[in-house]
């Protein structure tokens, strides 16, 4: 192989690293962002104030 070739091969490779590195963190950091003790909001049936029903 030519220096041209081997140069284009690792630019390749590094680009493809870099997007794997980009799918596995967001992945691993939405996984361990809903693993947080976070608030949850209501559905949306319990909208209204406690002791109120809708008609």
């Amino acid at each position: 192989m030519s220096n041209a070739q081997n140069l284009a091969y690792s630019a390749v490779q590094v680009l493809h690293n870099f997007g794997a590195v980009a799918t596995v963190g967001g992945s691993l950091a939405a996984a361990v962002n809903t693993s947080v003790d976070m608030p949850r909001e209501k559905s949306p049936g319990s909208r209204l104030p406690d002791g109120e029903h809708e008609p």
